[in-house]
């Protein structure tokens, strides 16, 4: 059941835009972490990447922490999908960890 928007339905991109200040914000606490976001749309989804400055040795434990804790939050971004409300095209949010080579550490799709 898609929920009928609450006002005029913008894209990704618009939306990506509306939050910057947000993004920014969460570069800089965790860049502290050695960290960094990105934050982007691919075709209908929104993609939170964040790539992790480790070692390719480190990836089968650290993926699996992360799978963890991704399940653990499930709730938390299921709660951020209300986006459909304004983007009613938006078909999923995408939490992605990547190697700071671009190797896939873990990713979930939340719908």
């Amino acid at each position: 059941i898609t929920p009928a928007p609450t006002q005029t339905a913008i894209t990704l991109d618009q939306y990506i835009e509306s939050i910057q200040n947000e993004i920014d914000q969460i570069k800089t606490i965790i860049a502290a972490q050695g960290m960094d976001i990105h934050v982007f749309a691919r075709n209908n989804s929104l993609v939170y990447s964040y790539t992790i400055a480790i070692g390719t040795d480190d990836i089968e434990s650290i993926g699996a922490s992360l799978e963890d804790a991704l399940n653990a939050q499930s709730s938390t971004f299921e709660v951020l999908f209300q986006l459909k409300t304004k983007i009613p095209s938006a078909e999923s949010i995408i939490v992605e960890y990547l190697t700071k080579d671009g190797t896939i550490i873990c990713s979930k799709e939340f719908k």
